[in-house]
């Protein structure tokens, strides 16, 4: 891919590392004489919204300093600082899977109990039931989130439902998006799809990122109880199962 005239340097002298997982976004790793940094490359309303949320979660000590930023019409680039210790499938992590779901519902109560006022993206929960709209609109769902006859599935989305509390959402809440060092968390990646929502929108991906990742739904409980079970609510953890199949 072609690297900005601002980046040629950067990339000329560090060691570069590919750590891309996604089809719409490019990372790397970049280790420049013993600094780590992390450069996405994504659309510029992706980036953009990560580096709103970067900031805002980095004032609390939850996200990695954003350095670097630039962007077009089309396309942008966001570089951080990179954050102590591994992610959540590291090895070490994965080996004691009942105290990493555990710190994964502890981490998650601490990253909902931050105050929405200053969260510079607001109505996130809104957007993604437009989003969904849209995919019903084209009569498309994933499968894996939603294995019901389409039809059933639109009638849950658009059954009535308890308000759900508005708290800093992730927005992509899963295991590669959590950094711990010795099961301390040390901050969360990936926040392009954050902003104020609903809870359970969290705790559904928080949920199934434990059974992919995990290969087993052993942990869901741990989780849940981790995070605060007095907040949990099964009809509301449905509904953002259809929402998640359809965005």
């Amino acid at each position: 891919m072609d690297i900005p005239l601002e980046l040629q340097e950067l990339f000329g002298r560090a060691a570069v590392e590919d750590r891309s997982f996604s089809s719409t976004a490019k990372t790397y790793r970049l280790n420049d004489s013993g600094r780590v940094l992390f450069v996405k490359f994504a659309s510029a309303e992706l980036l953009d919204r990560e580096r709103l949320m970067s900031e805002f979660l980095h004032r609390h000590g939850l996200a990695p300093a954003v350095v670097g930023y630039g962007a077009t019409e089309e396309s942008a680039y966001l570089v951080t600082e990179g954050l102590a210790g591994g992610d959540g499938i590291a090895a070490e992590h994965l080996a004691e899977p009942r105290k990493l779901a555990v710190v994964f519902g502890e981490s998650l109560h601490r990253l909902h109990e931050l105050p929405v006022d200053g969260c510079p993206v607001k109505s996130r929960d809104q957007e993604l039931r437009r989003l969904a709209e849209i995919d019903l609109a084209a009569g498309t769902c994933d499968p894996t989130h939603i294995p019901e006859p389409l039809d059933q599935a639109i009638a849950r989305l658009h059954a009535e439902r308890p308000h759900d509390d508005q708290v800093v959402l992730h927005g992509d809440y899963c295991l590669p998006n959590i950094l711990l060092d010795g099961f301390e968390l040390s901050g969360f990646v990936d926040l392009g799809n954050g902003g104020i929502g609903g809870r359970h929108y969290d705790l559904y991906w928080g949920v199934f990122t434990l059974e992919y990742n995990l290969k087993s739904n052993s942990y869901k409980d741990l989780f849940l109880d981790a995070y605060g079970r007095e907040h949990y609510d099964a009809d509301l953890f449905d509904y953002n199962r259809i929402v998640s199949g359809l965005t």
